[in-house]
């Protein structure tokens, strides 16, 4: 279960880096530099802040609730969704990355007058289960049920 976190944060966070790319993308190109400069750093103070956020709240929430669970060690299986301290930390990393790239392209919307913003997300179902073959060495097993009349 470990595993599958790490895969599902690191799709996660490629979206709040794509999101945040499209932010500084659409910064009005018309406006005077100095005004410019000031939007584009804020929005790199923006991103920096929350993964400042994301990598030290995830790190005393998981520290909390591990040391509540009945391991005596770290360990990479799972009692739930990984509570063994770095599976679990994986888990509320993904989920604050998945909440923040919902919440930037809500915005994103926002500031294109509501139009479909077709390059929103970039996630793939393919490459992501792809990664998560190659990369964390998960087996993945097909449990649909097929009819058969």
């Amino acid at each position: 279960m470990k595993l599958y976190n790490a895969a599902r944060a690191d799709a996660w966070l490629a979206e709040v880096e794509h999101g945040y790319s499209l932010l500084r993308s659409v910064v009005n190109p018309t406006m005077d530099p100095e005004s410019k400069n000031a939007y584009l750093e804020q929005i790199d103070r923006s991103r920096e802040s929350f993964l400042l956020y994301a990598e030290e709240s995830t790190y005393l929430e998981a520290a909390a609730a591990s040391s509540n669970m009945f391991t005596t060690e770290e360990s990479d299986y799972s009692v739930i969704f990984g509570s063994a301290f770095g599976g679990y930390r994986l888990w509320l990393q993904g989920n604050l990355y998945r909440a923040e790239a919902f919440r930037l392209y809500s915005m994103l919307k926002y500031i294109c007058n509501f139009e479909n913003c077709s390059n929103a997300f970039v996630f793939d179902p393919d490459s992501f289960l792809t990664s998560a073959i190659e990369n964390y060495d998960i087996v993945l097993i097909d449990c649909r049920v097929q009819n058969s009349q």
